[in-house]
């Protein structure tokens, strides 16, 4: 009864989310991504890049692309890595690029248990390109489209935040969970298991 409990405790954790991250199908190949608590999870240095092209027939709607390095750092225990994301969508007109470096600490509880605590910290910038948005009462029905829009231009396109997370890991002979916590303003970063 206690782990069916603990379990839907868990599952309840992760209900709540502010937006959504781009997410790679390989995902385990952007272990940072996943959760910061991987950062010096691999016994010799480790660097990755990824390119996503999402629905290409319509004029590069999505496309994403992410590079990270991450190493162990054996006499601190710990490890330590960076990430770098970019996502364009709409060809341009909605661009968010983020930057972040992590520290993860492990520490063993048992000589078959271990815990890796990783912290993230970074930035978070989204742009609207607002010269490229088509509003209905642009588009003519005889001409097509063209012409000026009524609708106001809004007082910032761009907006730039600090994008904070954290992460566990547990670390055992029998099993590996992870579990990422975000404590950032929007956007945030939903649960993982």
């Amino acid at each position: 009864m206690m782990r069916k409990l603990i379990t839907a405790l868990l599952l309840l954790a992760g209900v709540s989310a502010a937006a959504q991250d781009p997410i790679f199908s390989q995902f385990y190949a952007m272990p940072l991504q996943v959760n910061p608590g991987f950062a010096g999870s691999a016994f010799a240095p480790r660097t990755g890049v990824a390119y996503r092209n999402q629905w290409s027939g319509f004029n590069n709607a999505y496309r994403t692309y992410a590079v990270f390095y991450e190493q162990s750092l054996d006499r601190l225990n710990s490890g330590i890595g960076f990430n770098l994301e970019g996502d364009n969508a709409g060809d341009g007109i909605y661009k968010t690029t983020r930057f972040s470096a992590v520290y993860a600490y492990r520490l063993n509880v048992t000589d078959n248990l271990a815990l890796k605590l990783g912290v993230e910290a970074g930035m978070h910038q989204t742009n609207l390109n607002w010269d490229k948005l088509l509003f209905p009462d642009q588009i003519d029905p005889i001409g097509g489209p063209g012409g000026p829009t009524g609708e106001l231009r809004p007082d910032a396109t761009n907006n730039t935040q600090l994008d904070i997370s954290s992460g566990l890991l547990i670390l055992s002979e029998n099993f590996i969970s992870a579990r990422r916590l975000n404590t950032s303003t929007p956007p945030a970063k939903a649960f993982c298991w």
